[in-house]
């Protein structure tokens, strides 16, 4: 077992973020839009910070401040560039199905029961009806494809920034 969740790790986590000069872990990872979250927690210490530790955080800040949606959108472009390296495909194959339901599977899970709905929404719209280009990948959550897809996003009490 790792020292990460020894202590107080939430605490230590917001700890490391501010040593490396950000007021929050959400300003932290924004500084490094597309880099998956390991990375990140590598980043803050390598045996003592765990990429579900950060996200835990990123998801409470989120929730604190009404951005949800927005943290959504940012989870969602880690997930997409860890899995299609090479961008969206054209072609379809299995490989291809297996990498997309991995992206969508680690992004629910990160978001839980409580955004089911709204997750749904969006990644039903995403895959059925939006025009994705080959070799597309989101720069971040402000990406036109995302903007239009969370437009679906609807989670009672929270923006749809």
């Amino acid at each position: 077992m790792t020292r990460a969740w020894h202590g107080d790790w939430y605490e230590r986590v917001k700890q490391r973020v501010k040593q490396r000069g950000f007021d929050t872990a959400t300003a932290f990872v924004d500084s490094q839009p597309t880099t998956s979250l390991l990375v990140l927690a590598d980043e803050l210490g390598k045996d003592d910070v765990a990429a579900s530790q950060l996200e835990k955080i990123l998801i409470d800040e989120a929730e604190d401040s009404g951005t949800i949606a927005r943290c959504a959108k940012s989870l969602l472009v880690r997930e997409l560039h860890e899995e299609l390296p090479e961008g969206w495909r054209t072609e379809w194959d299995e490989a291809t199905w297996f990498q997309v339901s991995k992206a969508y599977g680690a992004w629910a899970a990160a978001l839980g029961e409580r955004y089911e709905q709204s997750y749904r929404r969006v990644w039903d719209v995403f895959i059925d009806t939006m025009p994705i280009p080959a070799g597309w990948l989101p720069a971040g959550p402000d990406d036109p494809i995302l903007v239009e897809a969370f437009k679906h996003w609807n989670a009672p009490n929270h923006d749809a920034t």
